[in-house]
């Protein structure tokens, strides 16, 4: 079965979306899975779905579902497992229960962006000579859903 999922949120909830991608693998082996989203968030989610699209580019009659997701807060507290976002989408949307072992995030860097980001932190911060850098990223504020 074809699954488009239209993902309209930032790059932090992308990297929290690769969870859910992760649990239907296992879940929905069956499920050739496209995930259409904002441009620069698509990249998070390279690896982990069929094809990682800009939202706006698919064609959504291609597909047998199509899935856009609110990805609200959740707003209960579950037993045996996390209350996130990940979990309210996995069993609200997907009814998928969620499964310990694949509760984290999973974010694939390519070689590029990994020398770019390197590259930069030198102009920053000391390098410590293990590949990390003395330099902590805060992100506290999101651009996409400022409200």
């Amino acid at each position: 079965m074809r699954v488009l999922i239209q993902f309209t949120h930032g790059l932090g909830d992308a990297v929290q979306l690769s969870s859910v991608l992760l649990h239907m693998r296992r879940s929905r082996p069956h499920w050739e899975v496209d995930v259409a989203a904002l441009p620069g968030k698509h990249s998070a989610l390279r690896g982990l779905c069929r094809a990682n699209l800009i939202l706006g580019s698919e064609d959504s009659t291609a597909y047998d579902r199509v899935f856009r997701l609110e990805w609200g807060e959740c707003e209960m507290a579950y037993r045996g497992w996390p209350s996130t976002k990940v979990e309210r989408c996995l069993l609200d949307v997907f009814g998928i229960a969620p499964d310990a072992e694949l509760c984290h995030y999973e974010l694939k860097v390519g070689p590029e962006a990994d020398a770019r980001a390197a590259e930069y932190l030198g102009t920053i911060a000391a390098p410590l000579g293990d590949g990390r850098f003395k330099a902590v990223l805060l992100h506290y504020q999101g651009n996409t859903a400022q409200d």
